[in-house]
């Protein structure tokens, strides 16, 4: 496996570049597993359902439902969080952009949720 290039070291994230096969490729490489293991803790003692008598909210209205690394929000921003590549920006302006990242975590990286069941929706409602 190639070595990382001009490594740069932010908190537990290393970033840095590879050359492989003649190109260059950008790598985020951080190690998830004390989120893991805390998403994991959390949803032990999390709600069963979504229903309103279970699910509290804080005083804002908005409840802690995932546990994401800034290592795995770069690399689905990069497209290389899953096989297929298509790229997740969660923290994009557009609000049905970081939904659809937010539904992608939901169902594909369910080891980062904090809460059982599904608390984001793939569309919103709207009101006329």
């Amino acid at each position: 496996m190639p070595q990382l290039k001009d490594i740069e070291v932010d908190g537990d994230v290393k970033r840095g570049s590879i050359i492989e096969d003649g190109r260059m490729y950008d790598v985020v490489e951080q190690d998830i597993a004390p989120y893991l293991k805390d998403a994991a803790e959390r949803r032990i003692i999390a709600p069963e359902g979504l229903s309103q008598n279970k699910y509290k909210a804080d005083s804002f209205g908005c409840t802690y439902a995932a546990t994401i690394p800034s290592g795995v929000v770069e690399s689905m921003a990069k497209g290389q969080c899953c096989t297929e590549g298509k790229k997740w920006d969660l923290l994009a302006n557009d609000p049905d952009e970081y939904r659809a990242a937010l539904v992608h975590v939901q169902s594909c990286h369910k080891e980062l949720m904090v809460v059982n069941g599904n608390p984001f929706a793939k569309s919103r409602t709207t009101w006329q």
